[in-house]
């Protein structure tokens, strides 16, 4: 037996061939033992990673270090080679592991041999015939020499985070696209078009039985559903889709569901039961719907993942493919749900918490993935403060009532319950839940409410104290409801105009409103909030009224919400509701892409992006947010400094000029006297350039209608005349007859279009 002390180094791969050598687990930092953990006093994310390992049949768990007083998040799950010699069963537990996702790296550890397997990447364990092979990405011998790139192999650089900031380890081992979650929404999409296409069922049928499809998958890989459940429904049947083809055994088997679990999950409607006992298309439906091959033609879709596996919140943003307005509907990356649900629900909070009344509430909730994930850090707390015993099912329903949502949609409010109620699952062994009478409350018309969140607070359908505020809020400059327009106006009158009429910013608004005294919110908003000069006016109000505890600023990071050719910069503003104090302070944290955030596997940071600076500051300061941006306090107090040099306007002020842009174009039937432009020459855009003013080719002003004529003065010589453009091109027009300017020509300055 190879013993080490806690000094040693391990070079390169050497601590992984210590674990594959066997006997005691080499002291590397970051590196846990699932064998003989001691949970007291230990987080409570590592206790649960450790316990997800655990599950698993991991050696150990690998750490990355935490940083600005995050938790330690798992990198790697490190398997004995020993305890795991078959392949084919090896093969299974990767595709479970991969279906999971919760580490990106999984080592295989043997005597002489490492073997690298990924998790948030491609499926690589796909074989012929739907059978997992056993299929490492790398495989490093004892001896053999680490070419310098291969970092995957250096704890150092695991602890430290290092490993993702080199891009040849992110291409080979991360990928949003590729990744079990992602890569399951889009055979989800595709099949549901494939379904449309071929008119089986009718389409809201259709697809709330593909949803039922993927719970009852759930339950029936965690064995909560047994054949004899199956076989009552259609006799001989031993799976869900022999009994999915037919419709008066699919009715019985969902009735028994709902009598069973309850909760109004499984309930049909009386047009639902009516089509399923008269279709004539069921059992094409049930063929294509098991039969579907993912995109590659090489696997099952149903078999392609460990359904018992994939996590809850996954399901949830399955939602965005079935609402009635798709393209509103945002996919939410579940590692900014975490980290959101982690900056306001800590340990502390949910203590003072659960201690109250207080509630948790999502105002445009959708499938409930905020929901969900509040809910799984209340059961995580709920075990820490019980030392770690497992919640029955009375210890489980109150905190489901901790967690409220609204939401416009009716089918989102049901997926909002059916997500949640699976999240209950999830903390049940399967036999508590075969067990268990009428296990699902009833949540819809009690937490969860369809309704315009706007109307749900005038109506006070929450009724419980509102503590904590999260969610992401449609992006719209429309007021589209009437619960919408009533807020709007009462908004306008207390504090004026809400900037573009922005549906974000009045949920932002109102949902403050809603809080509790000392309650806080997380919220994501368009980067508009901070980089619109339109916006100045509401973050003023804002910041005047409410203390703005951090802003999270994801501008750098492209794609994290990319629908279609849009690709929508975000914030995320975190307040309390008390009133900011002249000392206040808050955080602007400045994310930048990395690869990691890119493949949706978290958010690093740097300590020069944290940035620190009084509320008074952020209310008053026009500039501080880009300054952050492209640097901090010394752009800020360089752009200071150019703020104090005089400014053309100042120049012509001084000089009694008369600056400004040039006419406006009038519609048919708004116009003004313009004897002094219709018929002068007009300066095409592209005559003035870097090179300055071509005056050899000039258009003439058309008599056509003219909205602001603005002065003959204007357009009398001598004129400096500055195109609106970053380089401000520009040039001097001494002659007689002067070009005349429009406003709407490319050439008009922010400041002046013509000086004179």
């Amino acid at each position: 037996m190879t013993l080490h002390t806690p000094g040693a180094a391990f070079e390169g791969a050497e601590w992984l061939f210590a674990i594959g050598r066997g006997g005691d687990l080499p002291a590397v930092d970051g590196l846990v033992a699932v064998d003989g953990y001691v949970p007291a006093g230990r987080p409570p994310e590592e206790v649960a990673f450790i316990e997800k390992a655990a599950s698993y049949g991991a050696r150990a768990v690998f750490f990355e270090a935490g940083r600005h007083g995050r938790a330690s998040v798992a990198q790697a799950f490190v398997f004995d080679a020993a305890a795991h010699a078959d392949d084919r069963a090896f093969a299974e537990l990767h595709k479970r592991l991969w279906s999971w996702s919760g580490v990106p790296i999984v080592y295989r550890a043997g005597p002489g041999q490492i073997q690298l397997f990924r998790c948030a990447h491609a499926p690589d364990f796909v074989g012929p015939d739907d059978t997992p092979i056993c299929r490492p990405i790398r495989t490093l011998a004892i001896g053999a020499e680490i070419a310098v790139q291969d970092v995957w192999w250096d704890a150092a650089r695991i602890r430290n985070g290092a490993i993702w900031d080199d891009p040849d380890a992110c291409r080979l081992m991360l990928s949003a696209q590729k990744s079990a979650h992602r890569k399951l929404v889009e055979e989800v999409r595709e099949l549901a078009r494939q379904m449309g296409e071929r008119r089986l069922l009718d389409g809201g049928l259709q697809r709330r039985l593909l949803i039922l499809s993927l719970l009852i998958a759930y339950l029936e890989e965690r064995s909560v559903l047994l054949p004899d459940d199956f076989a009552r429904a259609l006799p001989g049947a031993t799976h869900f889709f022999e009994v999915l083809g037919n419709g008066p055994a699919l009715i019985t088997l969902l009735e028994a569901l709902e009598e069973r679990f309850n909760g109004h999950v499984f309930r049909l409607k009386d047009a639902e039961r009516a089509a399923l006992a008269d279709s004539t298309e069921l059992a094409s439906y049930a063929r294509l719907v098991e039969g579907f091959e993912d995109s590659t033609g090489q696997f099952s879709l149903w078999r392609l993942y460990s359904f018992r596996d994939l996590p809850v919140e996954l399901i949830s943003n399955i939602y965005q493919l079935f609402v009635k307005d798709a393209a509103s509907s945002i996919y939410t990356p579940p590692a900014l749900v975490r980290l959101m649900l982690e900056e306001t629900l800590s340990w502390d909070r949910i203590d003072r918490l659960m201690a109250g009344d207080g509630v948790i509430l999502d105002p445009a909730c959708g499938s409930g993935v905020f929901l969900v994930e509040a809910y799984k850090r209340l059961v995580l707390h709920w075990r820490w403060r019980n030392g770690w015993a497992r919640p029955d099912v009375d210890d489980l329903r109150p905190l489901l009532q901790r967690v409220h949502g609204v939401d416009l949609e009716e089918g989102a409010v049901e997926l909002a319950a059916f997500s949640l109620c699976l999240s209950l699952c999830d903390a049940l062994q399967p036999e508590e839940i075969r067990s268990s009478v009428k296990l699902f409350p009833r949540l819809a018309d009690n937490t969860l409410h369809w309704s315009c969140f706007f109307e749900a607070k005038e109506r006070g359908l929450v009724q419980a104290p509102v503590a904590v505020v999260v969610g992401n809020p449609p992006f719209e400059s429309a007021l589209t409801t009437d619960g919408a327009r009533r807020s709007y106006a009462a908004y306008t009158k207390a504090h004026g105009a809400l900037a573009d009429n922005q549906l974000a910013y009045l949920f932002l608004s109102e949902a403050m409103e809603l809080l509790s005294p000392g309650g806080v919110l997380a919220m994501v908003e368009p980067a508009g909030f901070l980089y619109n000069q339109h916006a100045l006016t509401f973050r003023q109000s804002f910041f005047s009224r409410w203390s703005v505890r951090e802003v999270l600023d994801f501008v750098s990071v492209r794609g994290l919400f990319k629908k279609g050719e849009a690709d929508p910069k975000v914030v995320v503003v975190i307040a309390e509701a008390v009133q900011p104090t002249a000392d206040s302070r808050l955080l602007h944290a400045v994310f930048r892409r990395n690869g990691r955030a890119t493949a949706e596997q978290g958010f690093d940071i740097d300590y020069y992006d944290l940035h620190w600076f009084g509320n008074a500051i952020a209310e008053k300061s026009r500039d501080i947010w880009r300054a952050n941006l492209l640097g901090g306090s010394r752009v800020h107090d360089l752009i200071q400094r150019l703020r104090d040099y005089p400014t053309l306007r100042d120049f012509a002020q001084k000089h009694q000029w008369d600056f400004g842009e040039g006419y406006i174009a009038g519609r048919k039937g708004i116009s003004r006297p313009a004897e002094h432009l219709v018929g002068k020459p007009l300066l095409p855009t592209s005559n003035l350039s870097r090179d300055g003013l071509d005056t050899r080719f000039l258009d003439v002003v058309p008599d056509k209608p003219i909205k602001d004529t603005k002065t003959a003065r204007r357009f009398t010589p001598p004129l400096l005349l500055i195109k609106e453009h970053e380089d401000l091109h520009h040039g001097v027009w001494t002659a007689t007859t002067s070009p005349t300017s429009t406003r709407s020509s490319a050439w008009r300055p922010r400041r002046s279009n013509s000086v004179r």
